[in-house]
């Protein structure tokens, strides 16, 4: 039973990341750079809230506290690197179609 529920968890989370880097996309390709950043952000606000809510044992020592927090924030900070690659994969086929409008532009 408790394999069942946790396939079904990780399968609700994969659905979840497949349909933001779908939304990202879309987003990306906008015109202004700024709805496209949206996701990554809160991605990553969601990250430092989750490093931020660690707590450990009161007696364990400032170095596993702290490799605590960044395991954490590692860990979850995972969507918000994958939409910051999926955005940036976007905004370069934008920059390149830039610049070869310039191009012919500057040709004619």
């Amino acid at each position: 039973m408790a394999i069942m529920s946790m396939l079904i968890s990780w399968g609700i989370m994969l659905v979840l990341t497949v349909l933001s880097c779908v939304l990202e996309v879309f987003l990306a390709r906008r015109e202004s750079i700024w709805p496209g950043l949206i996701l990554p952000i809160f991605a990553g606000l969601y990250a430092a809230a989750m490093a931020l809510s660690y707590t450990a044992a009161p007696a364990a020592p400032w170095y596993l506290v702290l490799g605590g927090v960044l395991a954490v924030f590692l860990v979850s900070g995972i969507p918000a690197f994958l939409l910051l690659i999926v955005f940036f994969i976007c905004r370069s086929g934008r920059r390149r179609k830039k610049q070869l409008e310039k191009m012919n532009v500057q040709d004619l």
